[in-house]
């Protein structure tokens, strides 16, 4: 189990790496002829047009701004929902159909508080 997290492993002997050219580079693997001073990652990962700063855009934020009213608005028709579900539903006995008539209040009332919040 050592050897998997580099504590102690053993390293490629020279009779591994027969046939694979190393000109001044150290292996990653025996099969791999690539320089590691390639692979490493100095600058940011994403591509940014020239001149563009570094902040998310018109249409980020827009997205950002709308999923959030619409999980707010499903959070807050749940809760309506259920309070009023509770509310038509005090006289019946707890049995399915008061349960299904109170789950159609939520999802009713949830669908459309996000509706109308994502709207807006």
């Amino acid at each position: 189990l050592g050897g998997l997290f580099g504590a102690g492993g053993v390293g490629y002997s020279h009779a591994d790496l027969a046939g694979v050219p190393l000109t001044g580079m150290s292996p990653l693997s025996p099969y791999l002829n690539l320089d590691p001073r390639y692979l490493v990652q100095d600058t940011d990962e994403f591509i940014l047009p020239t001149g563009a700063n570094k902040t998310r855009g018109r249409f980020e934020l827009a997205f950002f701004t709308i999923g959030g009213c619409c999980m707010t608005g499903a959070a807050f028709g749940a809760l309506n929902g259920l309070r009023l579900g509770l509310k038509e539903t005090q006289n019946m006995a707890w049995s399915k159909p008061r349960n299904v008539q109170i789950l159609n209040m939520v999802t009713r009332q949830g669908a459309l508080w996000a509706n109308t919040l994502g709207s807006l």
